[in-house]
């Protein structure tokens, strides 16, 4: 009985041995597939500042002016179409007041005729 002990200890202990050493060769190959990983990233990292154009930002008067004209293109614009929008939706609401209608646009819809909702 004591000998079966033995025994089943020994294969308890090989087992454990093949364990430990598959954890350890995950472990490995998983900080071995990191580190080349790194390299290739290092790599194109480099590649990358290497290979592109570098901006230098000049700073003068034409600079300036021509982001202060965009500036103000891009306003004007966002308020024309602030106004579309708005006339768009006041000419959906034909029965709101003329005040919401006329407001800062001075435009107003006409309200369509009652046979235009009320086919006969």
């Amino acid at each position: 009985m004591n000998f079966i002990k033995i025994i089943l200890i020994a294969i308890g202990l090989v087992l454990a041995a093949m364990l430990a050493f598959s954890v350890i060769g995950i472990v490995y190959s998983a900080l071995w597939y990191l580190f080349l990983l790194g390299i290739v990233a290092v790599g194109g990292a480099i590649g990358y500042k290497l290979l592109m154009k570098e901006d230098v930002p000049l700073i003068n008067e034409t600079s300036m002016f021509s982001a202060v004209k965009s500036a103000e293109l891009f306003c004007a614009k966002v308020t024309t179409f602030c106004l579309f929008v708005f006339n768009s939706l006041a000419n959906l609401a034909p029965y709101s007041s003329s005040m919401l209608t006329t407001l800062d646009t001075g435009f107003s819809p006409k309200r369509p005729s009652k046979s235009f909702f009320f086919a006969a």
